[in-house]
């Protein structure tokens, strides 16, 4: 054999052999807790890289962002000048019967007579889709570009911003997520990616829309069966369902206690399930105090100071205050006085102490009857607050913008609640979160890693201002949105109530049904409360173990 033809082969298949080994690297990387901590200085370390991609030196391009399954036709969503939940029909009387179906909301169907209306999921957004950034990773789901500016970003080479505290910085990875956005927020998003692309480079992009009514099946269906997508951008109503089948992994083990302290502390627990923090709330909405300044000058700090500005203000065709009294926009206020109204297995615990913290509940409403104005479930407090011919109204955030379009933006503002007694008022807060997948830790180390890093991404305060551009409330207590009414709804919802997980379609509608019946006999009949209340408990009790017995 001639000696250079041997001295060919054998350089030939050494490099073969080089080249396999480097196909065959795998994606280990070390466990890693605390993912989230405050924000303090950490030590950059960087992990071997593995390319997801090869370009040529100095011709270097965003890395793709793919997408899957997009829509031809989205379906429309609420918009935030809708109606909302909170405009139910109001009897002539208004008085709720003690039984029977409770009144479905004049803006939507439910799914059976006997299934209560389900609190709004968000904030709302608008129909159809607009184009995206000029140079916002391309996605098949959305229009052309038009030359939208991005939000600015660190250099490739830049330390993510805190409060990442990594020991691993993922090289790649893919990070597929389903969500349900359009048009601003599916912007909103693409900038985001973008962002978090300049310190992870290497990490590409699933996007998969799913029509709301649907995201949460789909999910469902594709987790049970091992697959589905690294995250779910979904409602926090979904955290109970999502955990007890476990499809979404306990996100408690990558938060510090430093971290906690930077998030709304009730925002923070519409994420937990008995426990365990099913998922990281990105933004919050619910019941809030509305105030109208022209009317009431400033806000009050107990309820009597709010009792007497009213008073002060009621005068010919302007009524001070004009409450609410129905379950869902007052319920609340029961816990912000220190009662419980059930347990994780939904029997009622409203009964402990002889009734004492919900006879005092039921005194409040008495008291906000006597103040100004109250009715159970009906529509005309927000009538009378957008004529401004009332100065307080108690509302869900998700009605701001058609309140402050009504009044003028410069006579709306929102309150923190009153204390009242020993406690104070409060609404409810839900939220929205972003769900981890239970099935990406044993599918891809590298994903998982990716998918925790952006998780954190979105829980700093640039995104948490680039949500708030569209509309969503921040949960991230140092989060600067330019909306006042948005900066004033975080701060209301520090004295919120989270919702009770346990408050499924059916069980809120045998509580609410019996609790309404029982505020109707005490304010328009006269009914003496604590009858009231066991007359409500009993039935409670009844109709929850006749559910329990029909099930199969």
């Amino acid at each position: 054999m001639n000696h250079k033809l041997f001295v060919c082969l054998i350089l030939f298949f050494a490099l073969s052999g080089w080249i396999s080994g480097c196909g065959n690297a795998t994606e280990t990387l070390p466990s890693v807790t605390q993912l989230f901590p405050a924000y303090t200085a950490t030590q950059s370390v960087t992990a071997t890289p593995t390319p997801a991609s090869v370009s040529l030196p100095g011709t270097r391009t965003p890395t793709l962002i793919q997408a899957s399954a997009s829509p031809t036709a989205p379906e429309p969503t609420k918009d935030e000048t809708s109606t909302t939940p909170g405009d139910y029909p109001a009897p002539p009387d208004q008085t709720l019967p003690l039984s029977g179906a409770y009144p479905a909301p004049q803006d939507q169907n439910p799914p059976s007579s006997d299934v209560y209306p389900a609190p709004p999921q968000g904030e709302g957004v608008g129909a159809g889709l607009t184009s995206t950034p000029t140079n916002t990773p391309k996605l098949t789901q959305s229009p052309a570009s038009t030359g939208t500016t991005p939000t600015p970003g660190a250099t490739p080479t830049e330390r993510m911003p805190q409060p990442f505290g990594l020991n691993v910085t993922p090289s790649a990875g893919k990070v597929s997520i389903y969500h349900s956005w359009q048009t601003d927020r599916l912007d909103a998003l693409m900038q985001i990616i973008q962002g978090f692309q300049k310190y992870f480079p290497e990490v590409v992009f699933d996007l998969t829309y799913v029509p709301e009514a649907d995201l949460l099946g789909r999910y469902t269906q594709a987790a049970y069966n091992g697959g589905g997508p690294d995250l779910l951008l979904g409602s926090s109503d979904w955290r109970a369902s999502l955990s007890k089948q476990e499809l979404v992994e306990d996100l408690s083990p990558y938060i510090s206690a430093s971290f906690r302290e930077t998030l709304n502390p009730v925002a923070l627990e519409t994420g937990q399930f008995q426990g365990p923090q099913i998922c990281l709330p990105y933004e919050q909405h619910g019941v809030v105090l509305y105030r109208n300044p022209r009317i009431i000058p400033t806000a009050s700090a107990t309820f009597e100071q709010l009792v007497s500005a009213a008073r002060k203000a009621t005068g010919v065709g302007t009524i001070g205050v004009y409450f609410e009294g129905g379950s869902y926009f007052s319920l609340a206020h029961l816990f912000g006085l220190g009662g419980q109204l059930l347990d994780d297995q939904g029997k009622p615990l409203f009964d402990r102490d002889h009734y004492q913290v919900a006879l005092a509940w039921i005194g409040l409403l008495k008291e906000m009857q006597q103040a100004g104005a109250l009715e159970l479930n009906g529509d005309r407090d927000m009538q009378l607050f957008e004529e401004s011919k009332s100065g307080l109204l108690v509302e869900g955030s998700w009605n701001r913008n058609a309140l402050a379009q009504a009044v003028g933006a410069k006579n709306l503002v929102i309150d923190p609640w009153p204390s009242y007694q020993s406690g104070s008022l409060s609404g409810f807060v839900q939220s929205d979160c972003v769900y981890l997948n239970a099935n990406t830790r044993e599918l891809s180390a590298l994903d998982h890693q990716a998918a925790l890093n952006f998780i954190g991404y979105f829980l700093t305060p640039p995104t948490q201002d680039r949500l708030a551009d569209t509309g969503l409330i921040p949960v991230l207590r140092d989060a600067s949105p330019t909306d006042p009414l948005i900066r004033q709804a975080m701060l209301a919802f520090q004295g919120g109530t989270p919702y009770p997980v346990e408050l499924d379609d059916v069980t809120r509608q045998v509580y609410f049904t019996a609790l309404d019946g029982a505020v109707a006999a005490v304010i328009n009949q006269g009914r003496d409360p604590l009858i009231a209340l066991q007359t409500a408990f009993d039935a409670i009790q009844t109709r929850l173990i006749e559910i329990h017995t029909e099930e199969p």
